[in-house]
């Protein structure tokens, strides 16, 4: 690409595509927005029959009511992993490697140029909310997972995260330095063409918000809404940047996930969990129109000015430049 800014980069994504998450897809908005800006080679790991021992242990955990995803075993992920290397084994003119797969496919690539591995949660992240909701993980895999998840840290060079709530974790499930992990805020899964504005409203219409305690459905929602009510945000930052991509100011608790994408008495508010209850009960009493009128433009020029994808990419490419000792980080 002539004239480019930043050096050229190979992306790699993961196997099974029904299982990537939106921005490992080839087509999303994540990778259109890197080759915007340099060239970009694409590189799918190839998918493969699961090992015979991974299929039959999966079958009796089915039977038993229990959940054994091979992505998360010690074969199948070898297995991958090697057939991953291989594909990268003879990359050239490129300065990093930048991974929207699972960090399982990629556990043994290493060594020749940086790795930056992309990551919106952790498997402990999983377990946990599987123990809450009385999930039905198989112990056997829970065990592989957590080993396999310590294990792909030693390949990467630094982790890119969405918020500072996904930095903690990583930095206590896969006991790693702070130093390895970047902080970059994604852009938005609901829509590329243009940022919806809501409604306006005035002090006499009935307030219409959405509360989330759990997760929600993106199809349409934010049409039909005032603003977002988030109790408890750890975990959401896909959630609330779709809300303030929309326009809809967030009333959350004041955490380290959300803390980074929402300002407090600009694109929404935040509180303390220990006063959420009062203080957004109090909030939601004397709510004006003007108030969500104004925090929904700052929701909007925050999402213009920094939580969209060609952001994201920037700062991505910028932290390449910083790993091949170009610029600072």
């Amino acid at each position: 690409m002539p004239g480019q800014k930043y050096p050229p980069v190979a992306v790699i994504l993961g196997s099974r595509e029904s299982q990537a998450p939106a921005y490992g897809l080839e087509n999303s908005a994540a990778v259109r927005a890197l080759q915007n800006l340099t060239e970009v080679l694409i590189v799918r790991v190839a998918e493969g029959q699961d090992p015979l021992a991974d299929r039959l242990v999966g079958r009796v955990a089915s039977l038993l009511g229990r959940e054994y995803t091979t992505t998360h075993t010690l074969f199948s992920s070898a297995k991958t992993s090697l057939r991953a290397r291989s594909q990268v084994a003879d990359l050239q003119g490129v300065a990093a490697l930048i991974s929207l797969a699972p960090p399982t496919e990629t556990i043994m690539i290493s060594g020749k140029i940086p790795v930056i591995q992309v990551a919106d949660s952790s498997f402990g992240t999983r377990l946990r909310a599987e123990k809450r909701r009385g999930g039905g993980i198989s112990r056997l895999m829970s065990v592989q997972g957590r080993i396999l998840e310590k294990a792909s840290a030693s390949g990467v060079s630094l982790f890119a995260v969405a918020n500072r709530w996904i930095k903690d974790v990583l930095i206590d499930d896969l006991n790693i330095p702070s130093s390895k992990v970047e902080v970059v805020p994604m852009g938005s899964f609901v829509g590329e063409s243009k940022i919806i504005r809501p409604t306006r409203i005035t002090d006499r219409d009935v307030l219409k918000l959405l509360f989330v305690s759990e997760d929600w459905n993106r199809d349409g929602g934010p049409m039909i809404l005032d603003f977002l009510l988030v109790p408890v945000a750890a975990g959401k930052d896909a959630l609330v940047t779709d809300a303030l991509y929309c326009g809809l100011p967030v009333l959350g608790e004041q955490v380290e996930g959300i803390a980074s994408l929402v300002r407090h008495d600009r694109s929404g508010w935040l509180y303390r969990t220990d006063m959420f209850q009062q203080n957004s009960y109090k909030r939601l009493q004397f709510m004006k129109a003007v108030d969500i009128d104004n925090a929904s433009l700052w929701a909007v020029r925050d999402v213009r000015e920094r939580l969209n994808w060609d952001s994201w990419a920037r700062r991505l490419l910028q932290l390449v430049r910083y790993l091949n000792g170009q610029g600072e980080r």
